[in-house]
């Protein structure tokens, strides 16, 4: 239970000496704004409501324990179910940032659920001055979203605002603008299921999230040749974000930040200056990540290529291949690319040879065992699953694409595979990195080197 100051009106009668005795406490509104205040008294007044105008406009309030919500919404059960979702977000958000969950008692948030944005203009829910936005907008104690299709979507908007909302109460701040959008896209994926959420989740598949459609949407700038480099994200300016392709960026760049093995660590303090401005906060955070720049830009570049529901980074990124002898390695089928001490030239002529056996997936209870030629029960990017993948990294970190692993050679019958460019022997497995999980096993590799 949360005690607050007071400013004392009449809550009880006592009798002295046949006097009444008046004994003080405070409204409930006037504690929580000043609970505010003491949480960041930084933030802006919040919006003066008038309930019977509000009303009168045909908008109702939820009322939840971290939020209220006004929508002129009606029988639907997703939304009646908001204020719980948003309940159950606070102490995950307060996890995730690392903010102990009784700084968060008192906290309330004002959102307005849209279907129809003419009554919250004639309810003055919707102050003059409010910059148009897509779909949601957050500022000081309010949050603002349009009715979406579908019943993730609505939910999906509510945490990012919510998202933004208690970085800038508890942080101080939302950082560079790809930090600040990505990291509500990232947190604000989520599962509710039986009344239960689950943010930061991992998706496996585009039926958990209707209409979401950020995979897509990169996958469109792949086809498009707009894809967006490393660089090119972390300069997104703040105006950019009328446009949702940017938050697909944006939320693609948090979630291979914070997985990736070289990089998680870093990110994950990234929360601590995200009161700094765009320019110092990208400065502090290229700098911490600048050791590991060149595989950063190679697994970027495999990760945008391959990227789908349930890719997991930490998986997929490069790795060195263990090394049984000079010329033999064996290889982790649960990874994806792993990289030798092997250098190859173009044109060069190398002989694989490939031994043993791995589970490839795992369907119905039932291992799929397979060998280095795959098993055509099932085909990933026209290959069959499995099938052991040959390629090279360049050796010059400048090279925009390193196509010699965008498009592998898959192990010909004969073991010999011809060098398509020059650079670093590489071998994984034919298989998404998004399904790597189930895998078990590994396969031993000799390579030699053909006389010309």
């Amino acid at each position: 239970m949360h005690v607050v100051r007071s400013n004392w009106i009449l809550i009880g009668i006592l009798l002295l000496h046949g006097c009444m005795l008046a004994i003080p406490a405070k409204s409930i509104a006037q504690s929580t704004l000043e609970r505010m205040h003491q949480i960041n008294p930084d933030m802006p007044a919040p919006l003066p409501i008038d309930e019977n105008l509000v009303a009168a406009n045909g908008i109702r309030k939820l009322v939840g324990q971290y939020i209220t919500i006004y929508t002129d919404v009606r029988n639907r059960a997703d939304i009646e179910e908001l204020t719980s979702v948003f309940d159950k977000a606070v102490p995950q958000w307060c996890e995730y940032f690392g903010i102990d969950a009784s700084r968060a008692n008192g906290w309330r948030i004002q959102a307005m659920v849209m279907g129809d944005d003419q009554r919250f203009h004639a309810a003055k829910l919707i102050p003059e001055g409010t910059p148009t936005f897509l779909a949601g907008l957050q500022k000081g104690h309010e949050m603002w979203v349009y009715l979406q299709p579908g019943k993730y979507y609505t939910r999906h908007l509510l945490l990012h605002e919510g998202t933004h909302a208690f970085m800038q109460w508890f942080l101080g701040g939302m950082g560079a603008p790809w930090y600040t959008e990505g990291m509500a896209e990232m947190i604000g994926v989520h599962e509710w299921q039986n009344n239960e959420l689950k943010l930061d989740f991992r998706l496996t598949n585009r039926k958990q999230a209707e209409y979401w459609g950020r995979i897509k949407i990169i996958h469109d700038d792949l086809a498009q040749d707009r894809a967006m480099t490393i660089d090119e994200v972390l300069q997104i300016p703040a105006d950019s974000f009328r446009e949702v392709r940017y938050y697909a960026w944006s939320w693609a760049a948090c979630e291979f930040f914070s997985t990736h093995p070289a990089t998680s660590e870093a990110f994950s303090q990234l929360q601590k200056i995200a009161r700094e401005n765009g320019d110092i906060f990208n400065r502090q955070f290229t700098k911490s990540i600048q050791p590991y720049r060149r595989q950063l830009e190679l697994d970027w570049e495999l990760f945008i290529d391959e990227l789908d529901f349930g890719f997991e980074v930490d998986r997929a990124a490069m790795r060195e291949i263990k090394i049984v002898s000079e010329n033999q390695f064996e290889l982790d089928s649960a990874l994806g690319w792993q990289s030798t001490n092997v250098k190859v030239e173009a044109n060069e002529s190398i002989q694989i040879d490939a031994r043993g056996r791995f589970v490839v997936a795992k369907v119905n209870e039932k291992d799929w065992h397979c060998e280095a030629n795959g098993i055509s029960i099932e085909y990933y990017r026209g290959k069959p699953l499995g099938q052991l993948l040959v390629g090279v990294a360049p050796f010059d970190s400048s090279v925009p694409q390193p196509k010699g692993l965008l498009q592998p050679q898959a192990l010909p019958a004969n073991g010999t595979v011809t060098m398509t460019s020059a650079g670093t022997l590489c071998f994984r497995i034919n298989e998404s990195p998004a399904k790597l999980d189930d895998n078990r096993g590994k396969l031993k590799v000799i390579v030699s080197k053909i006389s010309q």
